[in-house]
């Protein structure tokens, strides 16, 4: 009795610990749970409150343990996601404590890495648990670093050569556009126009919100900007009208070997159908194939037309092979009939 309530009383003090654990949770559990099998006394109906409490212990135990796991593991994962962003935040002012490069684009490609963690910091501040005063901390030292990153990019941009690399790069990818005879060909030239015109904006962005004293160098670098802004946007025009004719080539062709396909598959599909119930059956899955054809090649209206004319064909031909084998089913029935009328006939003519 004695050994059981000093047992009762160790209970009693794991309840009351101020900084709980995982550990501390699994100590209660376990610690309420032996009560029962160590004194059986405790079953005594004299006891019932006092076991009725107990059980209400152990089973509170459990159940804020598995929700002490829970916020451990949130906790964890913002702790992870903290220490990731302030190692990020490092590196960059680190690399950007005194920005100088040499080209337009090495300036952007960092502003943009700059504006994309700036992005994740937002985000950051939605997760539980997470500590937001410090994530604004660190917003406000990605726009020291953005504003400082801005004003170089201007410096520098007031350089006579600064967009050349662009230039070059623009009739690089020009050149490449005449020569490309496939959509395969023309996708990574596509992407890299995309990405030099997210680039350029950026850039175009980032001259508008600065405060340049003379106004004479922000209209002569936006002016130089825009000259770089129509010669992409042509490349580009030139890309789309090249991904058209190609993909119109490519997609004829494809067209042809999938119809060519299809009308062999039509004619197995006959061969197969030996009841109305077989045609029924070829005749579905031919008609899922033509809505697979019909859906790959539905942005080429010159296909249209033959896909109708198509699918009305394929019904009238398996209408009509339908027709014959009925006909065919049904016709032993007939010769049947004639038969029976006739012996009829002459037994009634006897």
């Amino acid at each position: 009795m004695v050994r059981g309530v000093s047992d009762l009383y160790g209970v009693v003090k794991l309840i009351t610990v101020e900084q709980p654990s995982a550990q501390h949770f699994n100590d209660l559990v376990k610690e309420a749970a032996q009560l029962f099998d160590k004194y059986h006394w405790l079953n005594d109906k004299s006891l019932v409150s006092l076991h009725g409490l107990i059980k209400q212990v152990v089973t509170t135990a459990e159940l804020v343990l598995d929700e002490f796991e829970k916020v451990s593991s949130i906790k964890a994962n913002a702790d992870n996601v903290m220490s990731g962003a302030k190692e990020k935040l490092a590196k960059l002012s680190l690399h950007l404590k005194h920005p100088s490069f040499n080209t337009a684009k090495e300036y952007v490609d960092n502003l943009a890495e700059l504006a994309q963690f700036k992005g994740e910091l937002i985000s950051h501040k939605e997760l539980r648990y997470v500590d937001v005063d410090e994530i604004h901390t660190m917003e406000i030292n990605v726009d020291e670093l953005t504003k400082r990153l801005s004003q170089a990019t201007a410096d520098f941009l007031q350089k006579d050569k600064a967009l050349t690399p662009y230039h070059e790069t623009i009739n690089e990818l020009d050149k490449a556009v005449e020569a490309s005879e496939s959509i395969t060909a023309l996708k990574p030239i596509r992407t890299s126009i995309e990405s030099l015109v997210a680039g350029l904006d950026l850039l175009n962005h980032t001259m508008l919100t600065l405060d340049i004293e003379d106004s004479r160098q922000r209209t002569r670098i936006l002016e130089d900007i825009s000259t770089v802004f129509s010669q992409i946007n042509r490349v580009k025009a030139s890309a789309d009208i090249a991904a058209k004719n190609v993909g119109s080539k490519e997609a004829r062709a494809e067209f042809g070997a999938r119809f060519k396909l299809l009308s062999q598959s039509v004619t197995s599909g006959l061969n197969a159908s030996d009841s109305p119930q077989a045609c029924d059956q070829q005749l579905s899955q031919l008609l899922i194939q033509l809505e697979e054809l019909e859906s790959q090649f539905s942005d080429y209206d010159e296909f249209y037309q033959e896909i109708l004319a198509k699918r009305d064909e394929i019904y009238d031909n398996f209408e009509q092979h339908k027709q014959q084998l009925m006909d065919a089913q049904a016709a032993p029935l007939f010769k049947f009939d004639d038969g029976s009328n006739t012996y009829h006939r002459r037994g009634y003519s006897s």
